[in-house]
Formats: C-alpha cells, structure tokens, sequence
C-alpha cells in the first residue's frame, strides 16, 4: 500500500461535509457564548479526531486504472448516506469516480 494523498502526519484528515462544518460553527459559536475566543475554539476543533467509522480510511491501492481507496463509514440512514457521499464528492478531481457498497447491518433486539 501506498501512502494516502488525504492522510495528515497525525492521520486520516476528516472529510467536510457540511453537516459536520455546521456542528464546527455551531461549536465555536456555543465556545464564545461562554466566553471562549473564536481563534481558541477554532484552534481546539483543528486537533479534533474523528470517531472510528467516519470516513475512516481503510487502505489504498494503486491499480493499472488509478489509486482506489477504500473508506468505511457508518451512515445508517438515507440523509447521513447522502451528506456522507456529497461531502466526498468534494474532495474528488473531476476524473475520480465513487463507487459504494452499502451493507446493511440488523441491530440487535431490544428485549
């Protein structure tokens, strides 16, 4: 495997779809309500890591086509699948292409 274009030094950079840039504005606004700069609350939210299943990188593989790579992430539910997919799209070059698999998962029985 090659290194991943998209990883930082400290790891898989989060993608941005505009859910999560909502709940970041929403933080820092919620920050300088209490009294926090924004520079302070912005500074803080820039060390924030993801929680496993967001957009985690699994691997990346270059093939005679191109590079794949391969995300996981748990969207469980049509709107979070759409905001999850626009927020890659995104990221793509205009010769990039999505491909997914969804596989639906039975919670368990609540007794």
């Amino acid at each position: 495997m090659e290194p991943n274009p998209y990883e930082s030094p400290k790891g898989p950079e989060p993608l941005s779809p505009a859910k999560v840039a909502k709940r970041a504005l929403a933080a820092i606004a919620a920050a300088e309500h209490v009294g926090v700069a924004p520079e302070i609350a912005a500074t803080a939210l820039a060390g924030f890591e993801n929680v496993k299943r967001r957009m985690e990188v699994r691997g990346t593989v270059t093939r005679a086509g191109g590079r794949i790579t391969v995300y996981d992430d748990f969207a469980h539910h049509p709107t979070a699948i759409r905001t999850t997919v626009d927020g890659l799209k995104r990221r793509l070059k205009p010769d990039e292409r999505i491909r997914s698999l969804i596989g639906w998962r039975r919670l368990p029985e609540r007794k």
